[in-house]
C-alpha cells in the first residue's frame, strides 16, 4: 500500500480532474444519460431537502466517475501521485 503526501494527492487530483474533463468533453450516450439523470434526482432532492448534494447523488456521480475512468487513467493518477513524493 503507498503512503502518499498531500503533494502527491494534490497531484494525483489534477490529474484526474484533467483526464476527467478530457474524457466529458463527449461522453457516450450511456453516460450522458447516467448525468442527466443524477442531475434530476439532484434537483428533485434539493426540493426535498436542505442538504446541498444527497449521498444518492453523490454515488450516481461516483458510478459515472469509475465508467467513464479506465485502467490507464487509474494508472496514469497513481504515477502522477507516486512521481510527485
Amino acid at each position: 500500500m503507498w503512503v502518499i503526501e498531500e503533494r502527491g494527492l494534490q497531484e494525483a487530483y489534477h490529474i484526474a480532474k484533467t483526464i476527467l474533463n478530457r474524457r466529458l468533453q463527449k461522453p457516450s450516450p450511456e453516460v450522458q444519460e447516467c448525468l442527466l439523470d443524477a442531475v434530476e434526482r439532484d434537483i428533485a432532492a434539493r426540493k426535498r431537502s436542505s442538504d446541498p448534494t444527497p449521498i444518492a447523488v453523490k454515488l450516481d456521480v461516483r458510478q459515472v466517475v469509475l465508467e467513464v475512468l479506465t485502467s490507464e487513467d487509474w494508472q496514469e493518477i497513481e504515477r502522477s501521485a507516486i512521481a510527485s513524493k
